[in-house]
């Protein structure tokens, strides 16, 4: 079984979610480590040599998408790093896919995003690649973690708020997704 997790949504909610996914607690400082590290990695994405350009125009597509409105990446001089370093990196700024992305790159682990509006589940692979599913009733949720290896799940609600999905029994290998 699998409960959803709320965490307080104060600009800091996807990082909360990690940290309540990953260390089933967010002690306060969890997120903070979580966001340098989404930052960092945002930055080292910029960076790699071995990223195509077309790697490096997906992510800016990803970021764009998900800029507050006025916001543009000429804000950062259509820099992912730049945006990384003054956006990411800052305490309570709302973050996005661009920033799973990072936290699935640095922590070289799936992330399953299920938006609960649109019943549909994003898995965004440590490689950059995503798979997505879509038209999930919770009979489905199954089938697709039986796919994903291990995967982090964060929880969507369609608009801004992200909260964690926790499996209730860790021990118990494909115990699976009735949610409370």
């Amino acid at each position: 079984m699998a409960k959803k997790i709320n965490v307080y949504g104060d600009g800091n909610c996807l990082f909360r979610s990690f940290a309540v996914s990953l260390y089933d607690d967010d002690d306060g400082k969890a997120h903070k480590q979580l966001r340098k590290a989404a930052a960092e990695s945002l930055i080292q994405f910029e960076q790699d040599q071995s990223r195509s350009s077309e790697d490096n125009n997906k992510m800016k597509a990803i970021i764009r998408a998900n800029l507050s409105e006025g916001d543009s990446m000429s804000n950062y001089h259509n820099s992912i790093a730049e945006y990384a370093t003054n956006y990411v990196s800052k305490n309570r700024n709302y973050a996005g896919v661009a920033e799973c992305y990072a936290l699935a790159i640095h922590l070289n682990r799936n992330v399953a995003l299920v938006n609960s509006i649109q019943h549909t589940v994003i898995v965004l692979h440590s490689n950059f690649t995503q798979t997505d599913y879509n038209n999930i009733t919770s009979d489905k949720y199954k089938q697709i973690w039986e796919l994903v290896d291990d995967p982090i799940v964060i929880w969507h609600d369609g608009d801004e708020h992200f909260n964690s999905i926790c499996l209730t029994n860790k021990k118990k290998k494909n115990t699976f997704w009735n949610f409370k």
